[in-house]
């Protein structure tokens, strides 16, 4: 069964016949972007790209361990917003249901934009029928947030609730933003 894991998806470069592992060296500059994916078909291993800053791109292996539970069979979790030529504003919520369990290890943000800024919660409730609100924020007082630059990554979770399960639905809500013309955030699993 194949697992689509963004809701809007950017156009991502991929080398799905790769005779080596992934080196910090493919990153942007030679079009990688997160989200990206590289198999390495001697290895028999699969690769997804967290980060893609130059010369310091962060891949995660994604090759399944052949069990249950860890150990690379989870993909990660990718949102995405376009602000379609535009400024992306606050209040944009993102949704996901989770086709697996899973930890939260870390997350990453990329932004498009001169001086893009932004902060984005993370809700969460166990599977049902209704959508999950700011009073289920899994984030405590440590809410993703790029201040700087284009890109930034952290595996400081302190106070978060990490446990996924399947079926959980997950939002994703942008709290404050400025000159971003794309956003993305990825949930490390």
């Amino acid at each position: 069964m194949a697992r689509h894991l963004t809701d809007f998806d950017f156009p991502a470069q991929h080398n799905l016949n790769a005779a080596v592992n992934p080196t910090t060296a493919a990153d942007n500059t030679v079009g990688y972007s997160v989200g990206s994916v590289w198999i390495n078909t001697t290895a028999d291993t699969a690769w997804v790209c967290l980060d893609n800053s130059t010369g310091a791109a962060v891949w995660k292996d994604i090759t399944a361990s052949g069990g249950g539970g860890g150990g690379g069979d989870t993909s990660p979790i990718t949102i995405g917003w376009d602000g379609q030529g535009g400024f992306i504003t606050t209040g944009l919520t993102r949704y996901f249901v989770a086709p697996y369990n899973a930890t939260i290890t870390g997350w990453s943000i990329v932004a498009e934009g001169t001086s893009p800024t932004c902060t984005i919660d993370v809700w969460k409730i166990a599977s049902g029928t209704t959508l999950p609100t700011v009073a289920n924020t899994i984030t405590a007082s440590a809410i993703p947030a790029l201040s700087t630059g284009n890109v930034v990554r952290s595996s400081t979770l302190t106070g978060w609730t990490t446990a996924i399960t399947a079926g959980d639905i997950l939002a994703f809500n942008i709290d404050a933003a400025s000159n971003a013309l794309t956003i993305k955030i990825n949930l490390e699993l």
